[in-house]
Formats: C-alpha cells, structure tokens, sequence
C-alpha cells in the first residue's frame, strides 16, 4: 500500500476548507437569491394589476369626456380639446390594458424559481445558477420596458402638442394669442418629454435588483478570501 507523500498531504489539507469556502458561499448565494426572488411575484403583481385597472378606468372616464365636450360644443367637426381628450384617453387606457396582459419576467421567473428543488447538494446549484440567470433575464426585461416606456410617453407629448397647434402646423393659421401661452404650453411638453426620457438614463428595478446582488456576492468572495 502507497503511503501519501507530504506533497498529496498538503494539497488533501488544502482542499478541505476550499470545499468548505465553497459550501458557505452557495449557501450564502441561495439566501440571497431566496430573499431577493421569490418575493417579487406576489408584490410586482398586485401593483401592476392594480395600477393597470386604474389607468384603464381613468383612461375611459377621459375617453368618456371628449364625448360630453362634442356634445356641449356648438363647434362642428373635432376640436383640438375633444381630440386631445381622446387621446389622453386612448393612451391611459392602452398603458393600463399593457400593464395588465404583458407580464414582466421578475413575476414569471420568480414563480419558476420558488419551484426549483434545494434538497441535495446538486439540486441547490443548480438552483442557484437558475436564479443568477433569471436576475440577467429580468434586468433585460426591465431595461427593455424602462426605454419601451419612455419612447411611448415622448411620442404622446408631441402627439399633444401636434394636436394643440394643428391648425398652425398644417392649416397656416395664427398663433393664439398671447404668446406667453404659447411659451408655457411647449414649455411644458417640453418638460414632460424630458420627464419621460429619464427612465432612459436610469437602472429599472429589476437592474438595480442584479446590480445589489452582484454587490453582495462579491463582498462575501472578498470576505471569504481575507
């Protein structure tokens, strides 16, 4: 029988706490992604329902007012107030019809997540590994929405404003006097399309949700390596 050489001995003993680092990192990496995930379906889809009935409610009453101005107008014809109250409400209520049939991925990789087994050693890493890659694919979700969001609501404040001045922009006519209101009317789409564009420019939830836990895993490599 072949005795160990000091050589195999000092790589036996080095690999114990290796394996041991390892453990307690997975063990860690599974809390988190535990405490970050599975909370987020029952949250993110109570939110959303609600404020998707919400803008569909308030998007049909708005909807419902440019009907009651053309009935009360002795104008003839669309004026821009009945067509800039439609589209208000074409748009409020298609963002809450949106909100409500398009499911964000944080709620349906959350729920595949809180399925995954965690009974053996090999089931929690493979565990882990689906929700390191479900946080990469709700970051994407999130940033395509957050610029989707962003794009929609710039192109409905220059519908507004293309509404408001119709008829100088396509008919030639004067500009509404005085011209103070004018300035504040661009001024504030001018406003609302800067509003709108910094969702751009700024992490969704979900991305700062991964951005967190990359932190937090990275603290716990560099803990474990002191």
């Amino acid at each position: 029988m072949t005795t160990p050489g000091p050589t195999t001995l000092q790589a036996q003993w080095a690999e114990g706490p290796r394996r041991a680092r390892h453990r307690s990192l997975l063990r860690d990496r599974l809390r988190l992604l535990d405490t970050s995930i599975i909370p987020l379906a029952e949250r993110s889809r109570d939110a959303r329902r609600t404020e998707g009935i919400i803008n569909l409610v308030i998007g049909a009453g708005v909807f419902g007012l440019g009907f009651a101005y053309s009935a009360l107008s002795d104008t003839s014809g669309v004026s821009p107030t009945q067509a800039l109250l439609w589209v208000q409400g074409g748009y409020t209520a298609l963002t809450g019809a949106v909100q409500l049939l398009w499911v964000p991925a944080r709620e349906r990789l959350s729920e595949q997540y809180a399925l995954q087994p965690r009974r053996t050693p090999h089931d929690r890493r493979l565990r882990v590994r689906f929700g390191e890659q479900a946080l990469e694919d709700m970051a994407s979700d999130g940033r395509r929405r957050r610029v989707l969001g962003a794009l929609a609501g710039v192109g409905f404040s220059l519908a507004s404003l293309g509404i408001i001045y119709r008829d100088q922009i396509f008919d030639g006519q004067a500009w509404p006097e005085p011209p103070a209101f004018n300035y504040l009317v661009i001024g504030l789409v001018g406003l609302s399309m800067v509003a709108n564009l910094i969702p751009v420019f700024s992490a969704s939830p979900e991305e700062r949700l991964r951005d967190a836990y990359r932190r937090e895993v990275r603290m716990l490599r560099e803990a474990q390596d002191d």
